[in-house]
């Protein structure tokens, strides 16, 4: 698997959200910032498996990220390492995530995560299929918060957060 990586620090200030907006794309990922922000730093280390596995690592200034709804059948998980966090998604209400929480649910799902402070995320894409299979009869994946503070959360994003990076700059 090759990885690429994105910086917006190649790019001049004013055309900064442009590129980042174009770099988050395809991880249906749009990027808001607030008025009168500091000038936005981004840097994106991202690749994909040939079984359709997407990882990314995403750390940057305060903003706010939308998901984006699409029609592909894939799955999202996302561990927040670092930052102060609010999530919300489609027609939930507004949770604020610790370093460690983990965040999920499927492409056409709406929601969105404001960063109020740089931060840092692992992204994981998974094809829905990979799932299903393995989901009781009729069993879909719902858009969910899970704590990274005890429990299975904790294991999990003791998984993902622990991995050996040489695979990931």
């Amino acid at each position: 698997m090759r990885f690429k990586q994105f910086t917006t620090e190649s790019y001049p200030v004013h055309q900064r959200l442009r590129v980042w907006s174009e770099a988050l794309s395809p991880h249906r990922l749009q990027p808001v910032l607030a008025s009168g922000a500091a000038p936005l730093y981004g840097t994106l280390a991202d690749g994909r498996t040939s079984r359709g596995v997407g990882l990314a690592r995403i750390a940057s200034s305060p903003q706010t990220l939308a998901h984006v709804r699409g029609e592909a059948d894939q799955v999202w998980l996302i561990l927040h390492q670092a930052g102060e966090a609010s999530w919300r998604h489609e027609g939930g209400e507004l949770v604020q995530l610790a370093p460690g929480d983990i965040v999920y649910g499927p492409a056409q799902a709406e929601a969105s995560a404001v960063f109020h402070t740089d931060f840092r995320q692992f992204r994981v894409s998974l094809p829905g299929s990979a799932l299903k299979a393995r989901l009781p009869q009729g069993g879909g994946v719902v858009s969910g918060h899970l704590s990274g503070q005890g429990g299975m959360g904790r294991l999990i994003a003791g998984t993902l957060g622990g991995w050996p990076k040489p695979w990931m700059p």
